[in-house]
């Protein structure tokens, strides 16, 4: 602001030099009109001095508060310049840095590929706790290794350096006070800036009057966010495309994958639905139940897997996403639910009489690799979950009777009664047999048996309770047209299935709102569209014989009162969001059974709270 009352302050000056210029050029003309200027030249010569005598006033008035704002938004823009200077912007490298920036980004692909052995070995939950157990802080009659219970366990400050520097330098604190100046400060400072083992995390959990923490909570913290870092190092290495960053210009128009940029990570890779099935091949064997899938349906598995993380992150359909868009959604903390640190805990012991699949190639040799029958457990050596554990299975159709080891068994869908229901997580979208349940449908629409549907096979879905107008607009807007035939893949159903199943997110929202979108406005939905979409809802309800005297009027008129729009002639996509009832105002437009469920429901809680008592 000081700069700008000083620019002000120099044009001030300039203008009063003007004007005594003006009044110079005034006193010169004075003499020369009295005594030599005709009648008829005089009013000129008068005009001609009434007008030099107003610039000033006109600069004054026009000018000065031209020119002082023009000053106010020069010295603004170089103030903004200077502070967006100061920020890091993730879409912006200078273009003489961009191959040292990308050299560099290589370098470390390449360190974190060479070095991934002892990295993972120091990012060890299971060794995470062996150290804390070791350096635990022992009570007088504690002489032992083995404590009652977590709560007893405590850790100083004192064993909890002990721990981080034996996991993380496989030295004792007294070896590293013997070890040159150098070594130590460089590990001094590693140690003060480790991610999450710290001193800092160490003074982040309540201390006792004796300066011990607990260390059962100091574990899940630190071993979550061990994984989380794991995890992380095998994106970096699995992503594919490029930072926008980093890009050619060329390339670009070329049509590369645009991953959006992160904020946090501008210069890591993005994540095309390949790499994140790479990624997934690599985490089966920690997941329960899922490494125990049959050969033959893995690529399906990772198909389903891999397409939620796509639809649910890549909310701009660029086809890529971000490593961070994926590690802070909540399809990776329902992934990391089904995972178990140490794979022998994924092994799941199945139970006499259960149904399993074993190899063909125990029956028959000229079989196909991934080729697998079914047969019946009849016993097993040991717990059960161990990898080399022996199982005795009778095969179902040729009754014979076969001993092979764990490792050997598969999933099959006759066991799911068999196992518990958090064994199954069927409302786990990463669930195997889940995953079958929905394949298992996409088969049965399939009745031609070409591997795709089309919209009468689709129709079918979910006992036809879907209209027709919305199959007809679910292939009008999210089926690619592939030449003469308009069907849709196992990929394109599965986003439909998410979508449907999963309304209440932004992207599922999204999804469905373009179905509903008739007019294509993309801003909002006519109440006259809505009406038609009530009755064909309607329409069914009767049809099928659910309801009699329902109207379309009465169903637009829930929907209305559920959505509570701004306007009452439209509805905005933003008044579905506000309205906070999106889970069912949406499944209701679209399915005729969604909405009787919604009608039913004080009589359906009725007969729950009948059975409770």
């Amino acid at each position: 602001m000081g700069l700008n009352i000083v620019f002000l302050l120099l044009l001030l000056h300039f203008l009063e030099e003007l004007t005594n210029l003006c009044m110079l050029l005034l006193r010169a003309l004075k003499p020369h009109c009295r005594g030599k200027l005709c009648v008829c030249t005089r009013p000129c010569a008068c005009a001609f001095v009434g007008w030099v005598r107003g610039i000033p006033l006109f600069l004054s008035c026009i000018f000065v508060p031209f020119l002082f704002f023009l000053s106010l938004f020069f010295f603004s823009l170089v103030r903004i310049r200077k502070h967006f200077a100061m920020l890091t912007f993730p879409g912006f490298v200078p273009l003489g840095e961009k191959q040292s920036v990308q050299a560099a980004c290589e370098a470390r692909r390449r360190y974190l590929a060479a070095h991934l052995v002892p990295l993972y070995a120091n990012t060890n939950p299971t060794e995470l706790w062996n150290n804390i157990v070791k350096y635990r802080e022992h009570s007088g009659t504690d002489s032992n290794d083995c404590v009652e219970t977590y709560e007893e366990l405590r850790i100083s400050y004192k064993g909890y350096k002990s721990m981080v520097y034996n996991l993380v330098f496989h030295m004792t604190i007294e070896e590293d006070k013997a070890a040159p100046a150098s070594e130590r400060e460089s590990r001094k400072r590693l140690y003060f800036s480790h991610p999450f083992l710290s001193p800092a995390t160490f003074l982040s959990f309540p201390r006792a009057e004796d300066g011990t923490i607990s260390a059962v909570p100091m574990y899940a913290f630190a071993a979550k966010r061990l994984l989380l870092y794991r995890l992380r190092i095998k994106l970096e290495l699995t992503a594919r495309v490029v930072p926008m960053v980093l890009q050619d210009p060329v390339s670009k128009v070329a049509g590369q994958l645009r991953c959006p940029p992160s904020a946090s990570s501008p210069l890591s890779n993005g994540l095309t639905q390949d790499d994140i099935e790479n990624f997934l091949v690599e985490l089966v064997p920690n997941l329960r139940l899922v490494r125990d899938i049959p050969p033959w349906m893995q690529p399906y598995y990772l198909c389903h897997a891999s397409r939620k993380f796509m639809f649910m992150c890549d909310t701009r359909r660029t086809g890529a996403i971000a490593i961070d868009t994926m590690m802070k959604s909540d399809v990776f903390s329902e992934l990391l639910r089904m995972y178990e640190s140490d794979a022998q805990d994924a092994i799941t012991t199945f139970p006499e009489g259960c149904t399993v699949d074993v190899a063909a190639s125990h029956l028959v040799a000229d079989t196909g690799v991934d080729d697998t029958v079914a047969a019946l457990v009849i016993s097993y050596e040991g717990e059960g979950n161990h990898p080399d554990d022996m199982y005795t299975v009778k095969a179902l159709e040729e009754e014979t009777v076969l001993r092979v080891r764990r490792s050997q068994l598969y999933w099959n869908p006759g066991s799911t009664e068999f196992l518990t229901q958090d064994v199954l997580s069927m409302d786990n979208w990463f669930s195997l047999p889940l995953m079958g349940r929905i394949y298992e449908h996409y088969t049965s629409l399939d009745l031609d048996g070409d591997g795709v549907l089309s919209i009468d096979e689709l129709a079918r879905y979910c006992d036809s309770s879907f209209t027709s107008l919305v199959v007809e607009r679910v292939f009008e807007c999210h089926v690619p047209h592939s030449g003469k035939h308009h069907v849709m893949d196992y990929k394109t159903y599965l986003d439909f299935v998410i979508a449907t199943e999963h309304a209440a997110t932004l992207p599922a929202m999204k999804y469905i709102w373009s179905i509903l979108d008739l007019e294509g406005t993309k801003s909002y939905v006519t109440v006259d569209t809505l009406r038609g979409f009530c009755k064909e809802v309607a329409s069914e309800l009767i049809a099928n014989g659910l309801m009699t005297d329902i109207s379309a009027q009465s169903i637009l008129s829930e929907v209305i009162d559920m959505i509570n729009p701004k306007w009452h002639e439209w509805v905005e996509f933003d008044d579905i969001v506000r309205s906070g009832h999106q889970a069912t105002v949406l499944p209701i437009l679209l399915s005729y059974r969604n909405f009787y469920a919604y009608d039913c429901r004080e009589q359906t809680a009725a007969e729950a709270n009948d059975e409770y008592a």
